[in-house]
């Protein structure tokens, strides 16, 4: 779960897996409401090839989520809610006695964390616990998954007079067998208000292994 500093930015995102190969566009809008709170808005849209010993096939992703961060003195609170539909072109599968031409799916899908910062000079250490639930359809298959987690974030603030450098460390894992670590730089002109980030990392799920992912991103504060 994250909310990026007020402002907008756009970031393309590649995860890619021994069967799984994931490309999208992520868009992302933020704003401060106050001085405790944030808010914001995104949408993505992208595309993936599936291939194991079995089943080949591609199709296409679009998605959109409201997500909120919230800070109490040392406390925090942050949550996600979204849906995500897909399409996949697999040409035609029966549905019980009904043929259908490519199917679809949908999910809908909301988690929240709740942490403490701990603050050593420049370092910020955040260990947080995670509840969430996920709810997917594809034809007349639903599936519900509830789930608990937990999980640390670890940056380092590096300052600068001109340009502002951050650098963290992010892992996770909960009940659903699924674990992720990234590690990640933040770069902003102070005087611009204008950077961008970049994130790599690792994410273990029980159904498609071990996944690795990338992401670069431009961001405009206001």
């Amino acid at each position: 779960i994250s909310v990026s500093g007020t402002g907008i930015s756009a970031a393309p995102i590649y995860l890619f897996s021994d069967v799984l190969d994931f490309m999208a566009i992520n868009f992302n809008g933020s704003i401060k409401l106050n001085d405790n709170l944030k808010i914001g808005l995104a949408a993505y849209v992208g595309g993936f090839d599936f291939s194991d010993d079995i089943n080949e096939y591609g199709g296409t992703m679009y998605g959109v989520n409201a997500s909120f961060d919230y800070l109490y003195g040392i406390w925090f609170a942050r949550g996600v809610v979204g849906a995500t539909a897909m399409r996949a072109d697999v040409g035609i599968v029966f549905n019980n006695d009904e043929i259908v031409h490519n199917p679809g799916g949908a999910s809908v899908y909301g988690a929240t964390d709740v942490g403490i910062n701990f603050i050593y000079d420049k370092f910020i250490v955040s260990p947080f616990v995670r509840a969430g639930a996920d709810y997917a359809m594809i034809l007349d298959d639903g599936d519900m998954d509830a789930f608990i987690g937990i999980g640390g974030d670890f940056m380092y603030d590096a300052g600068g007079t001109d340009i502002d450098y951050k650098y963290g460390v992010r892992f996770g894992a909960d009940s659903r067998g699924l674990f992720s670590a990234s590690v990640r730089m933040n770069v902003m002109s102070i005087a611009d208000n204008a950077g961008g980030d970049i994130s790599i990392g690792v994410i273990y799920d029980d159904e498609f292994g071990l996944n690795y992912n990338f992401r670069i991103g431009a961001n405009l504060k206001f």
